[in-house]
């Protein structure tokens, strides 16, 4: 997996492997799902976000 390596990430604490794994999934060859699921108001849709703006894909 690679690491996630982002001079903002402070924004998201505790999240670098879900960002890793989101990071792994947008650069990969094949078609990919996933589901991110979780309580409301967690900051799933913020993670998806910051997520697709610092991926370098």
């Amino acid at each position: 997996m690679a690491k996630y390596k982002n001079k903002d990430k402070g924004k998201i604490i505790g999240r670098e492997v879900e960002l890793d794994i989101l990071n792994d999934l947008l650069s990969s060859d094949q078609s990919e799902l996933l589901a991110i699921i979780g309580r409301r108001r967690v900051g799933k849709t913020y993670l998806i976000k910051h997520g697709l703006e610092v991926s370098p894909h």
